[in-house]
This record gives C-alpha cells, structure tokens and sequence, in this order.
C-alpha cells in the first residue's frame, strides 16, 4: 500500500537518482530519437522515445496484437501525461530520464548505456531488471512506468478489434442478469 511515507521516500529516492544519473557529465551517449508522427502536447521528443523504446519491448506485438507504434502509444502516453496534474507528470518525466540515464544504468546493472541505444537483448535484461530489483523504489518506478504503457496500449479499440474482442456488453442490448421474484421460505409450495 502506498502511504505518504512511502511516497515521500520513493520521491527522495527518485530526485537522489535523477540528480546522480542527469546531474553527472557522464552520461557521454545521447538517447537515440524516435521522431513523433505529430506534434507533441508535453513529452520531449527524448521523453517520447524513452516511452517508443520502452513500449516496443514490453508490448512488443505479435500476430493479431499490434505492434505499440502502429497504435500510437508513445503518443497516447504524451497524451495521459497532458491530462495529469502538472505535478505528478513532471515526476513521471523525470522517472523517464532516470530509466534512459546511462549513470544510473551503470551503476545499478553495469551497462553503460541509455536505454534508447541498447540492444532488444539488453533493453529486456535492463527491464527484468527494474522488475526484479532488490531496491522496492526502482521496483515501483518500473510498476508505474509499465503500468502507463501497458494502459496506454491495451486500452486502445482498434486492439480489441484486430484481436477479434467484440467488446463489453452493452446494457441497452442485454441486460446482465434476470432476477427471479424471491419465494418465501416455507411458503408450502
């Protein structure tokens, strides 16, 4: 359960590791952009790579599900962040550049390099290990990272029709349930 301790804890954890990974000169290689098919409302075009990359390798498509680009999750996710409270999208910016940072990702893992410009092999490793981190702070920055992406994606229609999903029932059609008039108990009949 997430409390305010909690909170502030993960926000001091976060802000030490944004100062260390951003605030640092090494972060010698630069992300490797991804150019947005739109003009963006609040992301970065580093930002709205960061969030491509990302989205490639947890929801990477196969088959009927459609690869993230195609249904414009980096741009939804941009979208998400314009309708949050300024805030919270601003934390969520900098938990971006905390995952792309080359520091933090040597320092934690040994890989010297932002996420952007890893390999698919290593882009995986790296998730598996926010995932499975000892660190419950780089856990929960994983956690909500994915969570906006994967929202981001299987919340689009156009999934749901690619898939064959019909969608949810609509009360006008049908209704959930008939109730039966309850008997009394021991009415004899």
């Amino acid at each position: 359960m997430l409390t305010r301790r909690s909170a502030l804890k993960l926000g001091f954890f976060g802000s030490g590791l944004v100062f260390v990974g951003g605030g640092l000169a090494l972060n010698a290689r630069a992300s490797k952009l991804q150019k947005p098919a739109r003009p963006l409302l609040v992301l970065t075009e580093q930002e709205f790579s960061i969030v491509a990359a990302m989205a490639d390798r947890i929801v990477p498509g196969n088959g009927a599900f459609l690869p993230p680009e195609k249904l414009e999750v980096a741009h939804r996710v941009d979208a998400l962040f314009a309708r949050l409270q300024p805030g919270l999208a601003k934390d969520l910016s900098r938990l971006l550049h905390l995952f792309e940072s080359g520091v933090a990702n040597f320092l934690f893992d040994g890989r010297g390099q932002t996420f952007t410009q890893m390999s698919a092999e290593d882009q995986d490793a790296a998730l598996r290990d926010w995932q499975r981190s000892r660190l419950s702070p780089r856990r929960a920055i994983y956690k909500a990272l994915r969570g906006v992406i994967a929202a981001s994606y299987f919340g689009v229609q156009e999934l749901d029709a690619a898939v064959g999903y019909p969608g949810p029932p609509s009360s006008a059609d049908q209704p959930l349930h008939q109730v039966e008039p309850a008997t009394r108990l021991g009415s004899g009949s």
